[in-house]
């Protein structure tokens, strides 16, 4: 025969595994959840990254901005498969790669990822990028950006929503009227935080360094630093 002890514990034990299962069943997908109530259970909520390896949802864009050295950035987000998106983006350039010297420039290209592996946090993506680039100020140039291979690895954890993210990228450019090439090769590590749920900031740094080419062979080696901090906002 139980004593009183005995049955308060039983009471309790019972009352405490009926409360979890309620709160378990509330969470799950019910038969009757509407497909509005089970697509927002996908995309709602701070589930995004922009800066790393991962993909955005297929029915989600972003728009992205970068201030800092050597440029300002913008750039446009748009899955079109589940694991690879295309990124159109355009840049004003004020300092070249390895150069320590101010320009007046801009590029227009579009940038291609896909995600190669992911596990749990972990993702690892390629990437390259394409772009016609200007040269304005000191003198008139234009030529050809062709970007890549570009690695990218990030670890996130989900709370809060913040992601660790570092990689390579060659973004080489070939300048077609006084005839070089810039051949970058850039290590990179950034960081990108879920402030709200349509909204992330994220900061990058990137070194490394930078071999001018021209028709006589190799004109230099330089060293390139650059840094920028930017939002990222999903629509």
């Amino acid at each position: 025969m139980f004593s009183r002890h005995r049955i308060s514990v039983v009471m309790a034990a019972l009352a405490f595994c009926l409360f979890s299962t309620q709160a378990f069943a509330f969470e799950l997908e019910m038969p009757g959840d509407s497909l509005a109530k089970r697509k927002a259970k996908v995309t709602a909520g701070s589930g995004w990254l922009t800066q790393g390896a991962e993909i955005l949802p297929m029915n989600r864009k972003a728009f992205e901005f970068r201030a800092g050295f050597p440029s300002t950035d913008f750039g446009v987000h748009i899955p079109v498969a589940k694991s690879f998106e295309l990124i159109p983006f355009w840049t004003l350039d004020y300092l070249p790669y390895g150069v320590w010297f101010g320009v007046l420039g801009d590029t227009a290209g579009v940038s291609l990822k896909g995600r190669v592996w992911s596990k749990g946090p972990h993702s690892i993506s390629l990437g390259a990028d394409i772009g016609l680039i200007m040269m304005y100020l000191p003198g008139f140039n234009i030529g050809v950006q062709i970007g890549g291979p570009e690695f990218r690895y990030s670890h996130r954890w989900n709370k809060p929503r913040i992601a660790v993210i570092t990689g390579f990228r060659m973004p080489i450019r070939v300048w077609g009227l006084a005839v070089s090439a810039e051949i970058p090769m850039l290590f990179n590590i950034g960081f990108e935080y879920n402030v709200i749920k349509n909204l992330n900031i994220h900061s990058n740094l990137e070194f490394g360094p930078t071999v001018v080419a021209a028709p006589g062979g190799v004109a230099g080696v330089g060293g390139h630093a650059g840094f920028q901090f930017g939002i990222s906002y999903l629509f």
